[in-house]
């Protein structure tokens, strides 16, 4: 195709089209940026794009140009998600009327290169004010057409409302659940997916009364209703059963996973709650009925999940417990899985497993990550989700911990000496762990111990651990970091950190947490969470990660939006050392024995 040509049909599209080389100077300024910026291709052509606009080189939009030009990636902004940092455009409108127009924008920006020349970046600039427009337009309509409807169906509602909605925190009430149970249970117990109930109690929510008026305590039910409803999943019920209990409706799930998200919920619920400026700290208990185990019809289900949950009050503060086994060994099993847990060591019961941490966009090996398993002679493999916490209560955290470390530390080092590169090997911390205040000198003799670098090291830690004492947390990043250390922060963007709280700590990496890249293509809310995660961590100077990655569009859609790594089913589970290396060598065949 002829240069006079080419130049013509970039001339005639209806977007914007620059291209910059290497040095970010301005190689095509087509008609569309001259009519709108006023500045002709002559005088853009040839200078430095941050001389034509500013706007581009800088902020978010100028960080997408370089992640082109340097790594290859490409990336889409517009004026809704970026205020304030996309070039500002007007022109008088072309109907003779005067009236002014401001462009909504849209930048996708991508590498272009061809026959081995240097890379380049294309920024295709659309205005979308039209769409934008419409859609104002569409919504009015249907707000007029709506405004009859809504009122007739609003005075039905508040009818149906007050007589199945708790009034004190709006959610579904003991009368709701009950129907809606009946409705997704069938009656003979077949013919469903399974799913899970929850039933919590607020330990000691009697003395906030008491102690701060009924008005104060009805506040903080509500505090109570929200953090259980953002601790679980779009879609899941929550209910208020009674003064001081909530339940949650999981469905689809099974019993390790609903120990799971009972956990996470009364962790959620632990953190402080504001009242009148004044921080109050609640506990609950939780009990488990798995459906149709536990229970065939709702009333049956719903009274097995109270009775492990008065076993879980036996246990002490925010202990979760499943029907069956807080029924059929409400005590023997508990104690001796505890008693299981000290041999465990010594008997060699535990193990390492490690998944892939691949970079992107090469999909090279950039790290693994280390995961405890505990083989039960007579049992087989026990979920970490019921065994870790059985080592936090008892303090076996800190040796297990302390062995986890060393070993992961050793096979990396073994690994580098035998010529794998596994590049970093990241271990997770317990909060007791990370509380102990000999952590910092138990990570530096493993370290002198194994030979390993420090900065082959990387600790996660999670979010709500970072938030819940933040002078402690700042001490030991601080000494852990003077080490070489990399920090993580793992499960990112279910706590409750602040820009403000985040950018005080020494941080490396953001862990995406995988209750969102699990949605990824299926629910804008979580794109949109995802994608601004990655735009916080690299503001802030950290890479991130994005865990559960387990399908092509999610890989292809945390690609296009600059994620600097992924971890998830897609490239391989948790497997044993000698398993990496057999699929390190299959992935990128690797000559050199491991």
């Amino acid at each position: 195709m002829g240069s006079d040509l080419y130049e013509a049909l970039v001339d005639a599209l209806e977007q914007g089209v620059i291209v910059v080389d290497a040095a970010e100077h301005i190689e095509v300024w087509n008609y569309w940026m001259s009519k709108v910026s006023g500045i002709s291709a002559e005088k853009a052509v040839g200078k430095k794009l941050k001389e034509v606009v500013p706007e581009l080189a800088s902020g978010a939009a100028h960080r997408a140009v370089r992640r082109a030009l340097e790594r290859g990636n490409s990336s889409f902004l517009s004026s809704a998600l970026h205020p304030g940092q996309l070039p500002f455009y007007q022109f008088t409108a072309p109907d003779g009327s005067g009236s002014i127009k401001t462009i909504q924008q849209s930048i996708q920006i991508r590498p272009v290169s061809s026959h081995g020349a240097e890379r380049r970046c294309l920024l295709q600039i659309r205005d979308v004010s039209r769409v934008v427009q419409m859609e104002d337009h569409l919504r009015q309509m249907s707000r007029l057409v709506d405004d009859q409807r809504i009122e007739l169906e609003a005075q039905q509602a508040e009818v149906e409302r007050k007589a199945s909605f708790d009034p004190t925190t709006g959610l579904a009430n003991r009368s709701r659940l009950r129907e809606l149970l009946a409705q997704a249970l069938p009656e003979d117990g077949t013919e469903a997916e399974g799913g899970a109930i929850l039933v919590l109690d607020l330990n000691h929510f009697k003395t906030v009364n008491e102690s701060f008026g009924h008005e104060h305590g009805d506040g903080i039910l509500r505090s109570v209703a929200r953090r259980i409803s953002e601790a679980v999943r779009p879609g899941d019920l929550v209910a208020r059963l009674g003064s001081d209990e909530f339940a949650v409706l999981l469905p689809g799930i099974g019993a390790e996973p609903a120990l799971a998200w009972a956990r996470r919920i009364t962790e959620y619920l632990a953190r402080p709650h504001l009242l009148d400026e004044q921080e109050v700290f609640l506990s609950a208990s939780c009990g488990i009925a798995i459906y149709p185990d536990d229970g065939p019809q709702a009333d049956l289900l719903l009274r097995s999940a109270e009775r492990a949950l008065h076993r879980a009050r036996e246990l002490g503060p925010s202990a979760c417990e499943l029907y069956r086994r807080a029924v059929d060994d409400p005590s023997s099993d508990m104690l001796s899985l505890t008693g299981s847990l000290h041999r465990a060591v010594d008997r060699q019961e535990f193990r390492l497993f490690y998944q892939p941490l691949v970079g992107l966009p090469s999909q090279r090996l950039s790290g693994v990550e280390a995961l405890l398993r505990w083989h039960h002679p007579h049992r087989g493999f026990i979920s970490p989700a019921e065994f870790v916490p059985l080592l936090e209560d008892n303090g076996l955290i800190l040796q297990v911990g302390t062995w986890v470390l060393e070993t992961a530390c050793r096979q990396a080092q073994t690994w580098l000496e035998t010529g794998l590169d596994p590049g970093k090997v990241a271990v997770n911390v317990s909060p007791r762990q990370f509380r102990d205040e000999g952590f910092a000198a138990t990570v530096k003799n493993v370290l002198e111990a194994t030979k390993l670098p420090p900065e082959r090291l990387e600790l996660e830690i999670t979010e709500t651990l970072l938030m819940k004492d933040q002078e402690q947390s700042q001490r030991m990043l601080a000494e852990l970091k003077a080490m070489g250390i990399n920090v993580a922060i793992d499960d990112f963007g279910t706590g409750y950190s602040s820009l403000g709280r985040l950018k005080r700590y020494p941080i490396d990496t953001l862990k995406i947490d995988r209750t969102f890249t699990s949605e990824i293509g299926a629910n804008e809310d979580d794109n949109a969470i995802c994608t601004t995660i990655i735009g916080l961590g690299h503001l802030l100077g950290m890479s991130v990660t994005a865990e559960g990655v387990e399908t092509e569009e999610q890989l292809r859609f945390l690609a296009a939006h600059g994620c600097d790594c992924i971890q998830g089913y897609f490239f391989a589970k948790p497997m044993p050392a000698d398993q990496l290396v057999e699929w390190y060598r299959a992935r990128y065949s690797l000559s050199a024995t491991g």
